[in-house]
């Protein structure tokens, strides 16, 4: 059955994208069919773990119309994009037209890859102090380091190849609509067929412009460990399971 539509929150802060309709809540951006199903089954763990939180999802027309007709229960808001069959690079770029086009002030941005496992509404106060938050890749040794700087950018604006400074996992991102997170992600969207080289270099040079960001628990974005049910009691706090097993 359809729930109750959200909504709209009253005294949005002004955005400069798009339009908002809500303070906060989760996007998804579902691609094609099999990521329409991921978005799903995703979304059906945000509902059971955090049923306050508002779902949207953007998706090419085939998914969208059928997450409005079989599961308008789990989304708040469905919006068809007009997504083409033209490879990884361009489904990237329509990823970040995605989060442009959220119908919210402060976006929890998810890989539909991803199941949550604890109430985590508590992320969204942090737009009150911070543009943009996220978490590390796991896989943190100088190597995997030098190779996303050598392959950002040019010489001058390459991030150090810094273990103090680690690449972001682009699977889950936490964002405010504030001009320098839109400035930020038009320049991404023709550079996102290298999303995590890309959005590494790009949050380098952002920090000059004002860009202010904070680091996640691992347990926001945990990579390594598919039991959810068990890293649930570990970590009661919050809980986003982001793995290959949920494809």
């Amino acid at each position: 059955g359809s729930a109750p539509a959200a909504q709209p929150d009253a005294d949005l802060p002004p955005v400069y994208f798009g339009e908002v309709k809500h303070r906060a809540g989760i996007l998804f951006f579902a691609g094609g069919a099999k990521y329409g199903k991921e978005a799903i089954a995703s979304a059906y763990s945000i509902k059971k773990a955090c049923p306050t939180c508002i779902i949207a999802a953007l998706a090419d027309v085939n998914s969208a119309t059928y997450l409005k007709n079989s599961r308008a229960d789990l989304f708040d808001y469905v919006q068809s994009l007009s997504v083409s069959g033209g490879g990884a690079e361009e489904a990237k770029a329509q990823k970040v037209q995605a989060m442009l086009d959220s119908p919210f002030y402060c976006t929890l941005f998810l890989d539909t890859d991803t199941r949550c496992c604890n109430d985590i509404a508590d992320v969204f106060k942090l737009c009150d102090r911070v543009d943009w938050a996220g978490v590390w890749v796991p896989g943190r040794h100088k190597k995997y380091y030098d190779l996303f700087a050598l392959q950002s950018f040019n010489k001058t604006e390459r991030p150090p190849t810094s273990l103090a400074f680690p690449p972001p996992n682009t699977g889950m991102i936490l964002y405010r609509k504030s001009p320098v997170v839109v400035q930020m992600l038009v320049k991404w969207a023709p550079m996102t067929i290298m999303d995590q080289k890309s959005m590494y270099a790009l949050l380098w040079e952002f920090a000059l412009k004002g860009l202010k960001t904070l680091l996640l628990p691992p347990e926001y974005n945990w990579r390594l460990v598919p039991d959810e049910t068990q890293y649930s009691k570990r970590f009661p706090a919050g809980c986003v399971c982001h793995s290959e097993i949920y494809i």
